[in-house]
């Protein structure tokens, strides 16, 4: 995404994570949600009782496909708590490590 749309996005922010959405799943009281971000892409976030994370980040929409699937998985073998690596953001944050809590 070019400078100038990220800065539009961010000055005009409107509800279009149905043009941006990828796909979206309810699973084992997960959602796994994978969208093409403003500022890095395609990406997939968990959101759980505890909040919502981001946990991979993909060169384009087919490796996002994928990824989600693998994600949904995941998630759906979980037994309570999902363990995950939540991604940083360049320059900004590390990852770091967490428990994301199903919504039940």
């Amino acid at each position: 995404m070019s400078i100038s749309k990220l800065i539009d996005a961010a000055l005009n922010p409107r509800d279009d994570y149905d043009a941006r959405k990828i796909d979206r799943t309810e699973a084992n009281g997960f959602i796994i949600s994978t969208v093409d971000s403003y500022d890095l892409g395609p990406e997939t976030a968990i959101v759980g009782a505890n909040g919502t994370f981001p946990v991979e980040r993909y060169l384009d929409r087919d490796d996002a496909k994928e990824g989600h699937k693998k994600w949904v998985e995941k998630c759906l073998s979980s037994e309570g708590n999902l363990k995950i690596s939540e991604l940083g953001y360049p320059g900004v944050f590390d990852a770091e490590d967490r428990e994301v809590e199903p919504m039940r």
